[in-house]
């Protein structure tokens, strides 16, 4: 409660360290102190601005970077953009451009902007979009940082202060300081979600060569009628033989010679030959890697067909990738008749000759597919080595593709997991790798399926004792239909748990402190103010113009009620006051204080005095509301009073508010509407 009023920027301020409100009042009383304690040690100009509300740098977001969708943490995407910006010499805006305003620690708050990116967030009745992403923000912390856990498995790690959603009286999504949640509290997870669909039809093997940055005289284009085309040109093929210096020793120019007349018997040239001769690979062509010995040609385009798909998700949960200096090949281990089916596929499709090993008492039935060109085209479709994903490309594939993918996992899968497996009634879906185990909960959220994601041990009876092995099982239950190749038509799943749209109410099982990470990030999502991080739940965005209608402060929250017709809610007899400055006002403040050299503080505020009753009158008439106000029990510590005595800015500064209550009331509706200062536009 102020003892000086209005509040002069010499008052040290009176409230009370311990009360509901202590935290708040002390935490900008401290950081002041710091601030300026950093100005009189450094010799810098400083601000105090508020820091943005942040995810921690280990944790996953998912994006779509305009040409793939991406599930990363997110300090793996600041580090790409802050290689791109230096690539594209720009650098990343800063927060203290020019020195006039710096975070306590003196790091700078950084921002990337972003070009095309788009998010999963959620709009008008918990509807999910791929929403315009405009920037990522990242800044230090020296915030207490959680991490929540909730009901099927979802989870988040955030800053204290920042807000993910809780169900609102009126079911609609509420947004809720980490700090301020309890376990049992229902938060919002996304149960569907909406990317940018790209299909992938084709794969052409030379652009995998290149971008397996293999030497292009090792790779060998083979098509009828290519050897007689090298003879029609022999002459330019010499001279690029000659000049790449493929010969060499005293008969360089017999041996020039004697290639291009192999090239012509074989039909088959290096990939610089072809590009010298032809403007184009020929329709049906193969490649072949040049070796000593024997090689096993591909389809220069191979298609990703359905079956294609199918395989690389029966691949994804039952292959595994071995390549030594003298071996390459891939394996998968299933039952037969899912291997048969691998089989002929591979044959089709890739033209590759595949070796079975059956069954034996010590090992399960396993075929062999021996090629490192095939090594190579998986590396580019983001299967390299054994790390077991699912690549970005797949996960925004559209749903009458993606299906194809995720039930070849599942046939896989469930050759271990089948006695889990109940016909018509649940799927189970195993992994050892928590990557893979995240890639499946955005698959499956594609077509609006929520899995119950829990983390088990198995043991196996060894002749050395037991043996325990960690798995995650991601279970799916009253899935209808029961088909995954019938999803793309439409599931429904019946949940035990409350949904607005396209969100599901989780409750909260735990939420435990955790470190902080050296930077935090936030994304800005113009407009919707979320986005999805961690394992699926929505997280607040707090960086943009407009306030949410649910933040709890009284200009927002009399807009909502007076919109919705709903009483307005006044504490105590509204006879407390307080002091409104329009955010125009406000950031002109913000300018001439930072361009005047002074070093403050400064107040910065609208000293024109209004009770809340008087506000609350002010909303109804702006909004043309029939709303009546209603009082409710004054909280413990209210401030009675609020009135910043702006002399000084007046004086120094040359500014004054020039936007009065009712004029700044009007602009907040015209500029936000209405929808959006109800919640339904997500603002």
């Amino acid at each position: 409660h102020p003892q000086v009023h209005p509040q002069k920027e010499t008052y040290w301020g009176h409230v009370n360290p311990i009360g509901p409100s202590g935290v708040y009042d002390e935490a900008k009383r401290y950081a002041e102190a710091l601030t300026m304690a950093y100005h009189r040690q450094q010799g810098v100009d400083t601000a105090i601005i508020r820091i943005f509300n942040s995810v921690l740098a280990d944790e996953q977001v998912l994006f779509d970077d305009g040409t793939e969708l991406h599930r990363e943490t997110v300090a793996q995407l600041a580090e790409r953009l802050a290689t791109r910006a230096i690539a594209a010499r720009y650098a990343p805006r800063h927060a203290d451009a020019g020195g006039a305003v710096a975070i306590a620690d003196g790091a700078p708050a950084v921002e990337y902007p972003l070009d095309g990116y788009r998010v999963p967030a959620f709009e008008n009745g918990g509807r999910m979009v791929a929403a315009e992403a405009s920037s990522l923000i990242a800044h230090p912390t020296d915030e207490r940082c959680f991490e929540v856990r909730t009901r099927y498995g979802r989870s988040i790690r955030v800053t204290g202060h920042h807000s993910i959603f809780v169900e609102g009286d009126d079911g609609e999504p509420q947004a809720r300081p980490v700090t301020e949640l309890e376990v049992g509290d229902r938060v919002a997870i996304a149960r569907r979600i909406e990317v940018p669909e790209r299909d992938v039809t084709a794969l052409d093997m030379l652009d995998v060569w290149r971008r397996a940055e293999g030497d292009p005289w090792d790779l060998l284009v083979e098509s009828p009628g290519l050897g007689a085309e090298v003879w029609r040109q022999r002459q330019d093929v010499f001279g690029l033989l000659v000049s790449e210096r493929r010969n060499a020793g005293p008969n360089w120019r017999n041996g020039a010679w004697t290639k291009i007349i192999r090239m012509r018997e074989a039909d088959s040239v290096p990939l610089p030959v072809l590009r010298r001769i032809e403007t184009r690979v020929p329709d049906g062509a193969r490649v072949r890697l040049r070796t000593p010995g024997r090689s096993v040609p591909l389809p220069a385009r191979i298609e990703v067909s359905d079956d294609f798909l199918w395989l690389l998700g029966l691949w994804v949960a039952e292959g595994s990738w071995h390549e030594s200096p003298g071996n390459a090949f891939l394996t998968l281990t299933c039952d037969e008749a899912l291997l048969a089916r691998a089989a002929s596929v591979i044959e089709q499709r890739l033209g590759l000759h595949v070796v079975h090993a059956p069954a034996s008492a010590a090992r399960s039935a396993s075929i062999f597919v021996h090629s490192k060109l095939l090594l190579r085209l998986m590396e580019r479709l983001g299967f390299g080595g054994n790390r077991k994903r699912i690549p970005g490309w797949i996960l925004g594939l559209p749903l009458r593709r993606l299906k194809w993918f995720l039930e070849g996992y599942r046939e896989g899968d469930g050759v271990h997991s089948g006695a889990l497996l109940v016909e018509g009634k649940r799927h189970v879906f195993t992994t050892v790798s928590e990557e893979l185990k995240d890639d499946l909960i955005v698959a499956l959220a594609r077509f609006g399926l929520v899995p119950s994601v829990g983390r088990y041990e198995t043991e196996f009876r060894k002749k050395t004792g037991d043996r325990k092995h960690p798995f995650w099982m991601l279970t799916l239950c009253n899935v209808a239909p029961w088909d995954p190749l019938c999803w793309d038509g439409g599931v429904q799943q019946r949940l035990n748990a409350r949904a607005t749209g396209d969100l599901v109410w989780a409750p909260v099982n735990e939420i435990e402190e955790i470190a902080a990470t050296p930077l935090v990030y936030d994304f800005s999502v113009p407009g919707l103010e979320n986005f999805w991080a961690g394992t699926g739940v929505m997280a607040k965005n707090t960086y943009g113009p407009r306030m949410r209608p649910h933040d709890g402060r009284a200009i927002p929250t009399f807009m909502r009620q007076a919109l919705q017709n709903r009483p307005i809610t006044v504490f105590g007899d509204g006879s407390q006051t307080r002091s409104f400055c329009y955010v125009d006002d406000l950031i002109r403040g913000m300018i001439a204080l930072a361009e005047s050299g002074q070093q403050g503080p400064i107040n910065v505020g609208n000293p024109n005095e209004f009770t809340l009753l008087a506000l609350a009158e002010t909303v109804v008439d702006v909004t043309g509301s029939s709303s009546e106000i209603i009082f409710e029990a004054l909280p413990t510590d209210d401030p009675q009073v609020r009135q910043p005595d702006i002399t000084l800015a007046r004086d120094l500064l040359g500014w004054e508010p020039a936007v009065e209550l009712h004029e700044g009331l009007a602009r907040t509706l015209e500029q936000s509407g209405a929808d959006v200062l109800v919640g339904r536009g997500g603002a």
